[in-house]
């Protein structure tokens, strides 16, 4: 059994977008089939969506909470 673990960011940035795409639904099919031809000598997808966070980001979230605490 072969299973391809996927990085879903990846992909999207890495897709092709023609001109036909222009709606969210036509862009979620085009991935979706890509997707499936890509990985189709595999017998099972693992799509992964991951966040990464970085001290920035912690940083930003704890001010605005902090901020709008304030404000109240």
């Amino acid at each position: 059994m072969k299973v391809s673990i996927v990085d879903g960011m990846a992909e999207v940035q890495a897709l092709d977008k023609p001109d036909w795409i222009t709606a969210c639904l036509d862009l979620a099919d085009h991935f979706t089939v890509t997707i499936f031809d890509k990985y189709r000598d595999a017998d099972e997808i693992r799509l992964i969506y991951d966040m990464f966070v970085t001290r920035a980001d912690v940083y930003l979230v704890t001010f605005y909470y902090i901020s709008y605490n304030h404000l109240r």
